[in-house]
């Protein structure tokens, strides 16, 4: 989400609190994750706000005031619900973190306490003879057959590692593990499948 007004800001036009009345609870209620604004002529990011209250992350709403794009900067204070702030001129990247956002929708947690069906359907192949397809999808299946039976923490680590592209570190922060920990965990899950799969470790 990005609009021009901040509605959490310590810059010198401050926070619009008609705007905030207006918006904070449609965010909260549908999920959203991050709010980009501008009007003050800083940087400054709050702590994940719900209800307009600080919460732990993934729990609700970061807004970032971005602009300092090249005009005149003004001057930034610091508030009860800053993370950061600087007076500098910047610019913005976003990166998209899909792991975050299942855990945020309460998937994940629910994944990591029941586990998750894969469907193996979901993962297509490329064109091929029937006789071709029909290996593939027998192959397929004992693999994720033998995914399923990894203990759950080995197949977060996994799946986050090998099918999502997250670096170790990234990881370790996600789940709240060491790093140690991680390579540990994906040792074992790796051992484990190519057991299951019949190939040499």
């Amino acid at each position: 989400m990005a609009f021009h007004d901040t509605i959490y800001s310590s810059g010198s036009h401050g926070s619009d609190l008609t705007v905030r009345a207006n918006l904070v609870p449609l965010f909260d209620k549908y999920g959203v994750d991050m709010v980009f604004m501008g009007d003050d002529h800083d940087y400054e990011r709050t702590k994940p706000q719900r209800n307009n209250v600080v919460v732990q992350p993934g729990a609700g709403t970061v807004y970032v005031t971005t602009g300092g794009g090249g005009d005149q900067l003004r001057p930034v204070g610091s508030s009860t619900f800053t993370a950061y702030a600087e007076s500098a001129f910047h610019f913005t990247r976003v990166t998209v973190n899909v792991c975050r956002d299942r855990r945020r929708s309460g998937w994940w947690r629910w994944w990591r306490r029941h586990g998750v069906e894969l469907d193996p359907n979901e993962t297509p192949g490329p064109s091929a003879t029937p006789e071709q397809e029909a290996v593939r999808r027998e192959e397929h299946g004992r693999v994720w057959a033998a995914l399923r039976r990894l203990p759950a923490r080995q197949r977060e680590v996994f799946v986050l590692r090998h099918l999502e592209g997250f670096k170790t570190d990234d990881v370790a922060a996600l789940l709240g593990i060491a790093s140690g920990s991680v390579k540990r965990h994906l040792f074992r899950a790796v051992h484990a499948l190519r057991r299951a799969l019949g190939e040499p470790s």
